[in-house]
């Protein structure tokens, strides 16, 4: 189960606005990779709306069925924008209308199927 968490306005590249809804997880607990502390992370994504910002607002707080997973895609370049350091990814958080875990192989087979991109 994934719940709809916030909303944002985007804009096509010839200029037309259009809503994401912004989708989040469950809470997991993970290790510093320094420290051996541990911390509470929330897997995010967002996906688009065909519908206006008053629908969306109205989503905000409702459950969906499904997950978010993680998938590996082309390598892309992320900037901090508090330090200016730049990473390389190659995975990015997806939604899946499926519920699952972080299994590759179901994930693989998802991606292959068209089910989650």
């Amino acid at each position: 189960m994934v719940k709809i968490s916030n909303y944002f306005e985007r804009q096509t590249e010839d200029g037309k606005k259009f809503y994401v809804l912004e989708i989040s997880g469950k809470a997991e607990l993970k290790a510093s990779k320094t420290s051996g502390n541990f911390y509470v992370s929330v897997r995010k994504t967002t996906i688009p709306a065909t519908f206006g910002e008053e629908t969306c607002k109205s989503m905000v707080g409702q459950n969906l069925p499904g997950s978010i997973v993680k998938v590996e895609v082309e390598p892309y370049e992320v900037v901090n924008t508090d330090s200016g350091e730049v990473t390389t990814q190659n995975q990015r958080f997806v939604y899946s209308p499926v519920e699952m875990n972080d299994e590759p192989q179901a994930i693989r087979e998802l991606v292959e199927e068209g089910v989650i991109a």
